[in-house]
């Protein structure tokens, strides 16, 4: 199978594993436990896979890649967190702060129309 072919039937993988989980769920309640645990780790596995577009079977060789892991790391903890902290401190408009970040921020307070 291709990685076309893959991508052509990603939202019913999806739709079969996400009833797979329920069922499991529904019927082995104590399973959860188990399944609980491993499910940050491969979550994180599966969104580094599909953000940076790195074939699964390649995914041990890119965390080895030192370059590569380091733009990640520094880009997501470093640049775009020191740019949301920039917009919430310098914002002119409190519509520019709400739209620079995706989540809800003690520092957005204003009810103002955005225009």
């Amino acid at each position: 199978m291709t990685r076309q072919d893959l991508e052509k039937l990603q939202v019913w993988i999806y739709l079969v594993a996400i009833l797979t989980g329920l069922l499991v769920g529904a019927r082995s309640p104590a399973s959860g436990a188990v399944f609980e645990t491993l499910l940050w780790p491969v979550l994180a596995c599966l969104l580094y896979a599909t953000f940076t577009q790195v074939p699964l079977a390649r995914l041990q060789e890119a965390f080895q890649d030192a370059r590569f892991m380091g733009a990640i790391l520094v880009g997501n903890f470093l640049v775009i967190p020191g740019l949301v902290v920039r917009d919430h401190l310098h914002a002119s408009s409190p519509c520019l702060t709400a739209s620079s970040t995706l989540f809800h921020s003690p520092l957005t307070t204003s009810t103002e129309q955005c225009a």
